[in-house]
Order: C-alpha cells, then sequence, then structure tokens
C-alpha cells in the first residue's frame, strides 16, 4: 500500500494533468483523466472485476491543489451491438475515489468501493500528454 502520507510535491493540478495513466507494474488496465473548467476532473478507470471480466467505472468531481475526490459509478446493463439498447444501462455509484498528483509523471490512486472492490491504492505512472500541453514540475 502507499502511504497517505504528504505527497513528495504539491504540483496543483492543471490541464496538463490530462491525459493516460498507468501503473507501470501492473499493465492491463489504467485511467483516462480529463481536467476540465471550474476545478472538476473526470477519471475513468478500465479495469477487471474481482472475479474476472472486464470492468470500466468513473466519474466527474473536484479537485483542490494536486488531490481529486470523485464519486465513482459503474455502467452496468450494457450490450454490445447490435443489441445495445441505452434503457437497459444503469449507473449505480460504486463508491469514491481521490487521485493525488505527486509530479507530473507520478500518483496515487486510494479508492473505496462496493460490490465486491473493497478499498486500497495504487501508484500511477503518466502514460500519455494530451496533444498541446506540456506538464513540467
Amino acid at each position: 500500500m502507499i502511504s497517505d502520507g504528504p505527497p513528495q510535491s504539491l504540483n496543483a493540478i492543471s490541464a496538463a494533468y490530462t491525459g493516460t495513466w498507468i501503473n507501470n507494474s501492473q499493465p492491463g488496465h489504467g485511467l483516462i483523466v480529463e481536467v476540465l473548467p471550474e476545478n472538476r476532473i473526470l477519471a475513468w478507470w478500465f479495469t477487471y472485476q474481482p472475479n474476472g471480466g472486464q470492468a470500466w467505472f468513473g466519474g466527474i468531481g473536484t479537485y483542490t491543489g494536486n488531490t481529486a475526490t470523485i464519486s465513482v459509478i459503474k455502467a452496468e446493463g450494457g450490450r454490445f451491438l447490435p443489441n445495445f439498447d441505452s434503457a437497459a444501462i444503469t449507473n449505480p455509484v460504486l463508491g469514491s475515489m481521490q487521485l493525488r498528483f505527486d509530479s507530473c509523471t507520478n500518483g496515487v490512486v486510494n479508492y473505496q468501493f462496493g460490490q465486491g472492490y473493497g478499498s486500497g491504492s495504487w501508484p500511477i505512472n503518466r502514460l500519455t500528454v494530451a496533444a498541446g500541453l506540456a506538464c513540467t514540475d
């Protein structure tokens, strides 16, 4: 587990944090982050269900300084084309997620989820930067 202690640096979140974030030591899952106007942030985590099979969840939250807090939903009930039916999709709240960016290239995700996912944390590393943006420490 990653310590919840003070961050290594206090880089304030800005549009430059928009991009894809992964855990370099755990390929196969990660986050897409988009920093929005008015101190809002969108994050979607592409991962796996506790018993196997793909899962994706996320939401829009707010940020202050280098930390964002997001109420996370988990989309359910969808089916692949041609059987997609938007009326069958539900978005129950799964829990909450906190993103802490320690630098332009590293951070931590802390999560507290229901539905058998539990709680914990994992380090994130920058994989991509959105075109036209630059992040410097």
